[in-house]
């Protein structure tokens, strides 16, 4: 089973990792309030008189929240964080970060539908320095 903590930590940029952690946390706090809010209402027979009924809403809040991280999550297993930069800068798809290869020193090889695209290589911009 997945780990939320672990995946709010691996998943965002280096460059936005520490923001996205407080918008996560908030964000689990937040709806954990909300939740806690609400669920007393659906079960209260004196309130809305849900009873089990509120588990057909929380099925259905829980189905949108796993269609919605099928499309939007990648998958980091395996990758580092300068791979996972890499693939962000290039707008890579969720669905596609586990099959995009990415090569060392910043070139990246996308095979798309038999294609192959490259990036220009940022060790080509290197330049040698003599001590």
């Amino acid at each position: 089973m997945m780990n939320s903590y672990s995946l709010v930590a691996e998943i965002p940029s280096t460059r936005l990792r520490n923001k996205t952690v407080v918008l996560a946390r908030n964000l689990y706090n937040i709806t954990g309030v909300v939740a806690n809010v609400l669920t007393p209402h659906m079960l209260n027979p004196d309130a809305w008189n849900w009873g089990a009924k509120a588990g057909f809403f929380w099925a259905g809040t829980g189905a949108l929240c796993a269609v919605w991280t099928y499309f939007r999550v990648p998958e980091p297993k395996g990758r580092t964080y300068a791979e996972m930069d890499m693939l962000f800068d290039a707008h890579t798809s969720a669905r596609k970060f586990k099959e995009t290869s990415v090569e060392s020193f910043g070139s990246m090889t996308k095979l798309e539908n038999d294609k192959v695209m490259s990036e220009k290589s940022t060790s080509d911009h290197v330049e040698e320095v003599g001590c």
